[in-house]
């Protein structure tokens, strides 16, 4: 025996507390001597790392009193670590393997580094930055594992996924190093091994591994299953705050059995037989008992988050399906009580299409109901930033995926890794048929509130309700004693729910569970001192959960789910805000005139719009659309959105041809559900062969450099429908007053803007109003920079104590007469500070009561947040948001906790401050994030993190943001039409010379009710219109089509009728509660 198993037996027999400790000291003082030797004296300045590890070490235990004591848990480990190696009783090293080294391009793309296959042994070095390797060779069963249960054992660090004989097989990752080949091996079989890897599993881990180990292993299961006996009651042990006496008994237990394996017999049988007998003790006695009887219970949930981008590219996660999905099918041969679950439609649309032979076997699963489908999503959205409608196609097409390929649908709303919830999310579950939702991080993230409901109705704004869980713990959980102890303390619903879902696999990065979390969870079933468990698919936990909830007071949640974390994903990455708001109005304007071309007898392009949503769909990704992602996503991201872009504008030209033909009238269509009027731009390429008037003309040029031509139109344009135009047109039946301008003025027939030097609005006088919407001596349009170090999570978060470090903006500021009118007047401000430069338009068209700032910024800023404020004379506790198929109320003050932590929060296209017959709001084209603090509204503009991309929001950005002060409050001002105005493009169109002058396709006659999406049915045989009612107000609307109904009904939001609606005509009568959302089924 060497010196280290000779240690080993000593201390299974005899208290070795000072001969342990002596052993490590005469290591590290062998090691002293030598440096003595070496160097004659010590210099602990100029000492060695080497060195000094070992001086600390000395000092460490000089100092420690607790390592004159050879632990408990020392002493177990030491007997675990020799049965554990006892339980591979033969190994065939495999030292000998070959390499070849690449860089992964794309899917199915390698770029050689070596150009040939090369040599590579056990100990050698591989890798470097960004590094894919492919390793291989043919592993042959050797005679002595005959009949035996193979493993493959191999680790060379990365995120692998290893195929036997061409058929992708098993993932290799940091938490995996074992492969089973055979159960009963067959002598001279051999397998052709090989495995494709990347160097990296998740983040920060060196690009440059080593290959540690491969090697061919006979398992013997009777060592092997009580090995994990004795693991698994050892680890109960690490619970915090254990119980005393559960303590004495499992200490005692579990040494008293312990203690009686031969670990150093050198016969094999005969340690097996002491070791049974040792196990049959420990179960008699631990496994066996009546004693410490746990009450409630854990579900016991098998899940891997797979992020589609984060910290890798979108090509790494499809590598990363096969790894996880290849893990989880095997465990499932080996572990037949073993039940898994997968998210996402998207995750499994490209297991099919890049893996079939792995979906085919999960398909399988599925239909054996050990593997469930969840989530009702096509993707784990963004649950802050996208429209409503968006989630509508989420859930639309994530349903559909999962009843056309296995016959089922999910009823959860599955959003561990969120960064918040909307507040009306809970109808569009209800109304989608999702009857329960399920997220983590609220527990786990909040960094001001604890969140302290695990179990609770959330009720949306129009009193839908939909049963929620907040499992107290991270959603990437391990079967481990001491987590599920405090996942069940924790666990608010004790008494009244009795049930909680525990989460467990490897997550973000994928990888899923491994085999110590079911060797653990399969003990700990009914084990002594912890909560019972049990195997469930998610929704089989939730929905014995709700029968619970039944006859229980639950509480109920009637607000925005507001993630007290994460704020900084409302700004991050600004383009990619931009280009989600723009796909989502473009998508609509193209499904809509589709539809309308398909009712004249054209082809609706289905399959462009299902692959264009899904594409969308997919880009409003929790990591993609928020911006927390590495540099290498961002450009594939934009290289979506500009083919999103080209789809949406094949669909609409090719529908505005087969409406309207082609040809020389001017023919501009109106998307949104009330007329346009007024002053409108339009493309200055469609005046370039006219004169035209300059009373009623003006050419302009945006602040992005593309150049228009403002109208005043003669006539309105009528809600979703057109009007055709000459060129140049007659004056406005009414002449509109001029706009004037002066060196620091802004003035129109309602407004007079006055502003300083640096462009900072100094007074907003209302005429008709005959008041100043900001606060004396106070100044608007304030621009603000803050430092911006949030800590780790950089891309992520805005902490409440930015504000304690502005940084002034101290730099050139010029403000110049940019634009004379008679449509338009504008200022030009260029201001300089740090390494960037602000430009702005800021104008006032004649005949609108918008102050409108048109901005470009050249951002060079580095953790740096840039915020623009304006300080309102209004007096309001509240201010209210636009949120998607809605709005919400938020405190402008800060009295409890609660509205301190809402520093930051999300809105889309506006928000308002009003108070009794008057308000201001600020709208924008762009942007998320808002503030309101006492009198100050803000928005927030830019944020400049350098974690996970160094680079992020380093470029040119052009946005729109207008302050609207208005008579009333936001409903009775109209600001959903202006904002609506402002973020809902007119399309103009050459059309054929026999069109009619006018026409209207729809209409509704209640302005607080929005059309939110006009389509045909998915099956392809009826018109879908949906409208929603956004005033908070009981609303009966009339719905006008320009022809004959034949047929309608009410429908849910996936389509499925509901009642028959009575039709009068081409008229339909639609009673609307608040807040409602009503899907229209017809047929014309």
């Amino acid at each position: 025996m060497d010196i280290t198993f000779r240690l080993y037996w000593l201390c299974g027999h005899v208290d070795m507390s000072n001969l342990f400790l002596a052993y490590i000291m005469l290591a590290g003082l062998v090691k002293l001597f030598v440096i003595l030797a070496q160097n004659k004296k010590v210099d602990f300045m100029d000492m060695n790392d080497d060195a000094r590890a070992v001086m600390n070490r000395w000092r460490n235990s000089v100092k420690s009193k607790e390592r004159r004591i050879f632990r408990f848990d020392e002493r177990v480990n030491i007997r675990l670590n020799l049965i554990y190696e006892r339980m591979m009783p033969q190994r065939h090293p495999l030292p000998d393997w070959q390499i070849k080294q690449v860089y992964f391009r794309d899917i199915g793309q390698y770029e050689p580094i070596d150009t040939d296959w090369r040599a590579i042994c056990v100990g050698e070095a591989w890798g470097g930055e960004d590094v894919s390797a492919f390793f291989r060779r043919d592993v042959t069963i050797p005679p002595q594992m005959a009949g035996k249960r193979v493993a493959l054992r191999f680790y060379i660090g990365g995120d692998s996924l290893l195929k036997v004989d061409d058929v992708p097989y098993h993932g290799l990752d940091p938490f995996r190093d074992s492969v089973l080949l055979a159960e009963a091996a067959q002598a001279g079989q051999t397998y052709h091994i090989e495995i494709e890897s990347y160097v990296h599993w998740h983040t920060g881990e060196s690009s440059h591994n080593v290959f540690h180990m491969a090697e061919l292993v006979a398992i013997d299961s009777d060592v092997e299953a009580a090995y994990w006996d004795f693991v698994a009651a050892f680890k109960v042990l690490g619970i915090d705050d254990i119980d005393e006496k559960l303590k004495a008994f499992l200490e005692e237990n579990l040494w008293d059995a312990l203690k009686c394996v031969p670990v150093y017999e050198p016969d094999f049988a005969a340690f097996k037989a002491g070791l049974a007998a040792a196990r049959q003790q420990l179960q008699q006695t631990v496994y066996g008992t009546d004693r410490f009887k746990g009450s409630g219970l854990l579900h016991l949930v098998g899940h891997s988050h797979l992020d589609i981008v984060f910290m890798w590219p979108y090509r790494e996660y499809i590598r990363k399906i096969g790894r996880t999905h290849a893990t989880m099918l095997r465990l499932m041969e080996q572990y037949p009580q073993f039940k898994f679950s997968q998210s996402s439609a998207k995750i499994y649309a490209d297991m099919k299409q890049h893996f079939p032979d792995i979906y085919a076997q999960v398909k399988q699963r599925i239909a054996e109901g050990r593997w469930q489908a969840i989530g009702a999503f096509w993707v784990e959205p963004d649950c802050n930033l996208i429209s409503g409608e968006s989630f509508v196609r989420q859930i639309l097409h994530g349903q559909r995926f999962w009843r056309e390929e296995f016959g089922v649908e999910s009823r959860t709303c599955w959003q561990p890794d969120v960064f918040g919830m909307t507040w009306s999310l809970p109808q569009i579950l209800k109304r989608s048929g999702i009857d329960y939702m399920m997220t983590n991080k609220f527990f786990v993230w909040n960094d001001t509130n604890r969140w302290r409901q695990n179990t609770f109705w959330w009720e949306g704004p129009d009193g839908s309700r939909v049963l929620s869980v907040i499992p107290p713990g991270h959603f990437i959980g391990m079967v481990d004693p001491d987590h599920m102890d405090n996942h069940w303390r924790d666990f608010s619903d004790k008494e009244t729910i009795g049930e909680s879902l525990y989460c467990y696999g490897w997550g973000d990065g994928g990888g899923g569970v491994d085999p110590e979390m079911l060797e653990c969870a399969i003990r700990y079933q009914d084990f002594p001192g912890m909560v019972p468990v049990q195997f469930s698919h998610p929704e089989d936990a939730l929905i014995s959960i709700a029968e619970r909830a039944e006859n229980a007071t639950v509480p109920v949640w009637r607000d925005e789910m507001y993630l007290e974390a994460h704020r900084g994903t409302f700004t991050n990455k600004a383009r990619l805000k931009k280009l989600n708001r723009q796909s989502e109005q473009a998508f609509r304007i193209a499904e809509m005139l589709a539809a309308m071309a398909w009712h004249q007898s054209a082809d609706y392009p289905a399959d462009q719009l299902d692959a264009g949503w899904k594409m969308l769909l997919t880009t409003q990704f929790h990591d993609s659309l928020p911006g927390t992602h590495i540099s290498e996503v961002y450009p594939y991201l934009l290289a979506e959105y500009e083919t999103l872009g080209g789809i949406a504008d094949d669909i609409r030209d090719e529908a505005l041809r087969a409406l309207f033909g082609k040809g020389e009238k001017l023919l501009i269509f109106n998307s949104l559900p009330s007329a346009r009027d007024g002053i409108i731009s339009l493309p200055e390429a469609l005046f370039t062969d006219n004169a035209l008037d300059a009373a009623t003309h003006q050419h302009i040029e945006n602040i992005d450099g593309t150049r228009s031509v403002l109208v005043a139109l003669p006539e309105t344009i009528p809600p979703v429908g057109y009007r055709t135009f000459a060129l140049p047109d007659s004056s406005p039946s009414s002449p509109i007053p001029p706009v004037t301008v002066t060196a620091d003025t802004l003035e129109n027939q309602y407004l007079r803007a006055t502003f300083n030097t640096d462009g900072e609005l100094i007074s907003l006088w209302d005429k008709e109003a005959r008041r100043d919407a900001l606060c004396a001596g106070e100044r608007g349009n304030r621009f603000q920079m803050y430092e911006d170090k949030p800590g780790k999570y950089d891309a992520w978060d805005i902490v409440a104590s930015y504000v304690e470090h502005e940084i002034p903006l101290i730099g050139h500021a010029a403000l110049t007469i940019d634009e004379t009118g008679p449509l338009r007047a504008s200022l030009r401000l260029v201001r300089r500070f740090a390494a960037s430069t602000i430009t702005q338009r800021i104008s006032l068209t004649a005949d609108s009561r918008q102050l409108t700032f048109e901005t470009e910024i050249d951002w060079r800023e580095r953790q740096r947040l840039l915020k623009v404020g304006f300080p309102l004379n209004i007096n309001a506790r509240h201010a209210t948001y636009d949120i998607a198929y809605g709005n919400i109320e938020r405190p402008t003050h800060r009295n409890t906790s609660y509205d301190a932590a809402r520093f930051e929060v999300p809105a889309h296209w506006w928000a308002d401050v009003s108070e009794a017959g008057y308000g201001v709001a600020l709208l924008n084209d762009c942007k998320y994030g808002y503030e309101a603090n006492g009198a100050w509204l803000r928005l927030t503009l830019l944020k400049g993190s350098i974690y996970p991309d160094p680079t992020a929001d380093f470029e040119k950005h052009h946005f729109t943001y207008a302050l609207y002060p208005h008579h009333g409050d936001w409903r009775q001002a109209d600001v959903l039409r202006h904002a609506a105005e402002l973020n809902t493009p007119l399309i103009c169109h050459r059309a054929s010379a026999g069109v009619n002058a006018a026409h209207s396709f729809i209409t509704c006659d209640a302005p607080n009710v929005t059309l939110e999406a006009v389509k045909c049915a998915e099956d392809g045989a009826a018109l879908i219109v949906r409208l929603v009612e956004r005033h908070n107000a009981l609303t009966h609307a009339t719905l006008t089509f320009d022809r004959a109904i034949k047929s309608a009904y009410l429908c849910d939001l996936m389509e499925n009728r509901e009642r028959e609606i009575n039709i009068k005509g081409n008229q339909i009568n639609l009673s609307f509660n608040p807040y409602e959302i009503i899907t229209v089924r017809c047929a014309l």
